[in-house]
């Protein structure tokens, strides 16, 4: 489904006219809350970080962390920020938090690290555009964008609606996907067992 797809979606239900440089902000907007929910394997990118006293920028594009390496050392387990003067785990004394645009370590020192993370993509410019996302998400941009215009026009109950719908389909979505593994059937192992030769 591409940005010209979504835009009819979201002008078919508001039975509007909206400028259409308005919509397509509405459409990044979505896009973008989106993907603090769903991972874009293929938007995965390192960078390097320079830690003072523990405390590093995050890169303006960061949305994910997947991996921070300091020292061939891999910091995985994440900590509140509210613990970090507070944290102390011999077992497990590679901890990091996230506070706002900065990453910081403990234990906390001056140094490099290489930051693997999913990247943010880029806006929409054109309406050929394609998000990233899996097909089942898209419509989900579209939604959030009617969200956007009700508000725009003093329709909250209805905005908080749209959102409401995104939220609920994103945690619906993103748990049936979770368990797609497919499991095997019983009749298949037994003709697999009685015919070693089938195909």
């Amino acid at each position: 489904m591409n940005v010209g797809s979504l835009k009819n979606i979201v002008l078919q239900d508001v039975d509007d006219t909206v400028d259409g440089n308005v919509l397509l902000g509405w459409l990044n907007r979505g896009y973008e809350y989106l993907q603090q929910f769903v991972i874009l394997p293929e938007l995965e990118t390192t960078q390097s970080l320079s830690f003072t006293d523990g405390v590093a920028d995050l890169p303006s594009d960061f949305v994910h962390l997947v991996e921070l390496l300091i020292d061939g050392v891999a910091y995985r387990t994440q900590i509140d920020y509210e613990q970090r003067n507070e944290y102390s785990d011999e077992s497990n004394p590679y901890v990091f938090y996230l506070w706002g645009s900065e990453i910081g370590v403990l234990p906390a020192q001056t140094t490099t690290g290489t930051l693997a993370y999913v990247k943010q993509d880029a806006q929409f410019t054109d309406d050929a555009d394609v998000p990233k996302c899996l097909a089942v998400f898209q419509p989900l941009i579209a939604e959030y964008a009617k969200g956007l215009y009700r508000e725009q026009n003093g329709q909250f109950a209805k905005a908080v609606a749209h959102f409401t719908n995104v939220d609920n389909a994103i945690e619906r979505l993103i748990g049936k996907l979770n368990k797609r593994i497919r499991r095997q059937s019983v009749a298949w192992t037994d003709i697999r067992a009685r015919y070693p030769n089938y195909p």
